[in-house]
């Protein structure tokens, strides 16, 4: 027992550094709603902006408009998205 209180205590005094704030703007490309809330959520927290679409037609209305650093797409067919890069 004494090595498992000690690894223990090594544990409790390991600090955690959180990663740098990111920075630039998001937009992703998802379905289904709950996943989306997610993503966007937890790129938020890193300091990102985040930008949703729900579908193909809405995102490629979005890169038309606006400045864009990334696109995570997960509802998308591969094929649109060559409409989409020439906006970037």
């Amino acid at each position: 027992m004494p090595r498992a209180e000690a690894d223990a205590a090594k544990d409790q005094d390991t600090e955690v550094t959180p990663p740098d704030k990111g920075n630039g703007r998001i937009l992703i490309v998802e379905d289904e709603p709950g996943v989306l809330d997610f993503v966007s959520d937890a790129l938020r927290e890193l300091g990102y902006e985040t930008i949703a679409a729900a579908d193909t037609k809405g995102a490629l209305a979005l890169v038309a408009k606006t400045a864009l650093g990334i696109i995570i797409a997960t509802a998308a067919p591969v094929i649109l998205w060559a409409e989409a890069f020439w906006h970037l």
